[in-house]
């Protein structure tokens, strides 16, 4: 069923449920991880249903669709999400928010930031931390980095690619940011359609 909702609202509901409603079983983790790299060799890679791009996840991921109009565009969006959660309730996410095949978002010049700034304004006590312009895969992005008053951490990555857009995100809580787990996340990341490696500027820790 469509309805009106703030841009990106979905995205928080989903978080909100994956990372909260789940909260229970954080009580079972235990801090004894693997080393950094042995873990990350277990992760898997993983393709999206419609098989547009692949990935890799530290756990098999849950996906999750729904259609949307933007008050402001009046434009119907069609938002897919793929959540994995680590052992730590650390996730892992891809959005996709595909538009109308008349409707190019790679044409606005802001619509990178909005997206972000709509992603902010979902919680009132989100703040911005940082965000800079990069280059992934081949299409301009925006690298971002929210925090809120409940000490979660929201690393993004934001992008335009074949009319959609993409949001590669790493959400925990604040003593649990790993940008070493990141920067993996985010060069896992190809399309099908292109052979071409990802070039994604190491984060600063």
């Amino acid at each position: 069923m469509n309805k009106t909702v703030p841009l990106l609202a979905i995205v928080v509901v989903c978080l909100a449920v994956l990372f909260f409603v789940r909260g229970s079983n954080q009580g079972k983790y235990q801090s004894a991880e693997p080393p950094a790299q042995e873990a990350l060799a277990q992760w898997k890679v993983h393709e999206d249903p419609s098989h547009q791009y692949e990935v890799s996840f530290p756990t098999p991921p849950r996906a999750a669709s729904n259609n949307a109009l933007d008050p402001k565009s009046k434009q119907l969006k069609i938002y897919k999400l793929q959540v994995s959660e680590a052992l730590d309730a650390t996730l892992f996410m891809v959005t996709q928010i595909q538009f109308p095949p008349d409707y190019n978002p790679s044409q606005d010049p802001t619509i990178l930031e909005d997206t972000v700034k709509d992603l902010v304004a979902n919680a009132p006590t989100n703040t911005l931390k940082d965000i800079q312009q990069m280059a992934f895969n081949g299409d301009e992005a925006v690298k971002f980095t929210i925090e809120s008053a409940d000490r979660i951490v929201i690393h993004g990555v934001a992008f335009v690619h074949n009319k959609s857009i993409y949001i590669l995100s790493r959400v925990s809580k604040e003593d649990r940011v790993n940008l070493g787990e990141f920067d993996h996340f985010l060069k896992s990341f190809k399309f099908k359609d292109a052979a071409q490696g990802v070039s994604v500027p190491q984060s600063n820790q």
